[in-house]
């Protein structure tokens, strides 16, 4: 605002509710539906998730509370058309307060899972204390060029510690019950590799039909950029 010389006026100031600490990013996305203002989604050390009207001045209650901190912003998506958006809430083994594992779950504005998971957690990695990075949601494929044979789902990308993942979104592992795998890669050799590093997807070389991923490497010595 500096050329407009106007000033930026404070609607509301939200206070965390007693004994839930402090609060963590907040997303911003149409979840309650409607069109006439957005609602804003924002975690808590306590691992209590709010859905609100940022301009009410309260948090109210919280739809949902999971074992451990959800500082993380949440990504908001809309995986069954129904114009009203979903939330992926990270627990991240950086943001942890308390011994919960690190967890990624999938719920409604009202906290309900969203089908066709029976549970809001839909992912828990291997190693038993972990990064989780914030999860990105992007289809594999531009319309006009998906394979034969090909779902192109909503997959959400995150990396842990060591692996970058995709889970899809929208359909379970026939044989498992569990959310399906889209990919899960995880260099040899090489501990600490992505850290928190949530991945850029699109269609960055027209000539290829498929999109396209940068990824941050991790931490220390390893301060790669992927592609």
């Amino acid at each position: 605002n500096l050329n407009t010389g106007i000033p930026p006026l404070l609607k509301a100031s939200i206070q965390s509710p007693s004994g839930n600490g402090y609060l963590g990013g907040p997303s911003l996305g149409n979840l309650l539906g409607g069109k006439e203002r957005l609602e804003a989604c924002v975690g808590s050390a306590a691992g209590q998730i709010f859905v609100f009207d940022p301009l009410s001045g309260s948090l109210g209650t919280p739809v949902l509370t999971v074992p451990g901190p959800t500082l993380r912003s949440p990504a908001l998506i809309d995986t069954d058309g129904d114009g009203i958006e979903e939330i992926l809430m990270a627990i991240s083994e950086r943001d942890r307060v308390n011994p919960a594992r690190t967890e990624l779950h999938f719920l409604k504005s009202s906290g309900a899972p969203v089908p066709p998971f029976s549970s809001t957690r839909i992912y828990r990695p291997v190693l038993a204390y972990d990064s989780l990075s914030t999860p990105v949601v992007s289809r594999m494929y531009p319309s006009g060029s998906v394979p034969v044979g090909f779902q192109n789902d909503l997959v959400a990308m995150f990396t842990t510690r060591n692996t970058f993942t995709g889970i899809n979104l929208q359909q379970l592992d026939p044989i498992t019950g569990q959310p399906a795998i889209v990919f899960n890669f995880a260099p040899t050799g090489v501990d600490y590799f992505f850290g928190s590093s949530s991945p850029v997807v699109g269609q960055f070389d027209p000539s290829q039909n498929s999109y396209e991923i940068i990824l941050g490497g991790g931490r220390d010595a390893h301060g790669d950029l992927f592609g």
